[in-house]
């Protein structure tokens, strides 16, 4: 599920691996190899189309957030996973610090997380995998669960959220994951269990 103006080319480019990113790896990991034009007009092709398959360096995924600059990328080919057969999305109301600290201790256990985020108010976490396993764990953290959840984190992934098109400058940084709340003005979000922080 993609934004309608989005392009398997443009993920890639600009390296927007989403909310998941933490919990099943950036988009330049799922990358096996590239063909792009470069800026003298050839055709190069590095990588191939099965996961062992690179000698020596692997330029296919430095195109992953080159922007365009290495080549204009034509043809991509990906490792790509099946959907989880089930997701719950949970959330409870908790500052900032509170969150980050409830972030870190459940990436740290067993439970099937692929997804977390912090709006100012809200946590959310969403659990993916097996039936079973995702429904005890949404029992066992406890929370509202979310209904609609999919089109939240859709949003939050493509940036769609009102708090991206609020006025001035967006910052995007990445921190160790156990970083307090940044004493900094304005709105913040908290992603990728605490390590991005939207400013």
């Amino acid at each position: 599920r993609c934004a309608p103006a989005s392009t398997l080319g443009g993920a890639i480019a600009s390296a927007m691996s989403g909310p998941r990113r933490p919990y099943a790896g950036a988009a330049r990991d799922f990358v096996l190899g590239v063909r792009c034009v470069n800026g003298r007009g050839e055709l190069l092709g590095f990588g191939g189309r099965v996961m062992k398959n690179v000698a020596g360096y692997d330029v296919s995924r430095l195109m992953c957030g080159a922007f365009g600059t290495l080549g204009v990328l034509l043809d991509i080919s990906l490792k790509v996973l099946p959907l989880p057969p089930c997701e719950i999305t949970v959330a409870r109301a908790c500052d900032a610090a509170e969150a980050i600290a409830a972030m870190n201790r459940i990436a740290g256990s067993a439970l099937p997380l692929s997804a977390s985020s912090h709006d100012g108010e809200w946590l959310r976490l969403r659990l993916s995998g097996a039936d079973s396993a995702v429904r005890a764990a949404a029992a066992a953290l406890g929370g509202v669960t979310v209904d609609n959840a999919a089109t939240y984190w859709d949003a939050l992934r493509d940036q769609e959220l009102a708090f991206f098109r609020a006025p001035g400058a967006l910052w995007r940084l990445s921190v160790p994951s156990t970083t307090p709340p940044l004493a900094l003005p304005g709105a913040q979000y908290i992603e990728w269990g605490g390590a991005l922080r939207w400013l």
